[in-house]
């Protein structure tokens, strides 16, 4: 059977009809040990086929596909939800098991890991979206936050050792970044960069 999972840093989580609330509180469904995570930052909300999140009044926001929700909005596969700067992804997969009604926690025997490398291709997607919506007129300083922020992250976990998926787009977004950035506030982080792409190559 076919079922709704979101991915985390390789990491594949089923989603139950009903809520599952995500957060940094070790009382969540599924827990991001991330600062920038509220305690109750987002819950995901599926009732039949219907896929919603809901921001739970989080400190830094809630955005999907690079664009902030405010109270609920429906989700597809293939949806990227930032909640802080923990990216997570919308998928479909077949999975043998009944849904199970209400709220409860996933249990570590529901938990798949993928190949440590798919959190990196999820950044590359996101920073993909946010780089054509920039494209299209949306440059505020909320949207230049959110791809230097997305690109910082796949960045830092190339230098511990995970690869990015593509080195050249990621710096082709940062790039972008700079040109339309005439005032030059992004050219040293554009700098920094490249060199711990080139040093850790």
């Amino acid at each position: 059977m076919s079922q709704l999972w979101v991915r985390y840093e390789g990491t594949r989580f089923p989603v139950r009809q009903g809520e599952t609330v995500v957060g940094r509180s070790a009382y969540c469904t599924i827990v991001i040990a991330d600062p920038s995570v509220s305690r109750e930052h987002v819950a995901l909300r599926l009732t039949g086929d219907t896929f919603v999140v809901v921001d739970l009044g989080s400190r830094n926001g809630t955005f999907v596909n690079g664009e902030r929700i405010e109270g609920e909005r429906k989700l597809a596969v293939g949806d990227v939800i930032l909640v802080g700067k923990a990216a997570l992804e919308v998928i479909r997969t077949s999975y043998e098991s009944s849904f199970e009604p209400g709220r409860r926690r996933v249990s570590t025997q529901d938990i798949v890991v993928d190949d440590p490398t798919t959190e990196s291709v999820v950044t590359l997607r996101l920073v993909e979206k946010l780089v054509a919506r920039a494209q299209q007129g949306d440059r505020s300083p909320e949207i230049v936050a959110l791809i230097t922020n997305a690109i910082d992250s796949a960045v830092a976990r190339y230098r511990r050792g995970v690869p990015l998926a593509d080195a050249e787009k990621l710096l082709a977004a940062a790039d972008f970044l700079v040109s339309w950035t005439p005032d030059g506030s992004l050219d040293e982080w554009r700098a920094e960069l490249r060199r711990k792409i080139v040093t850790r190559s």
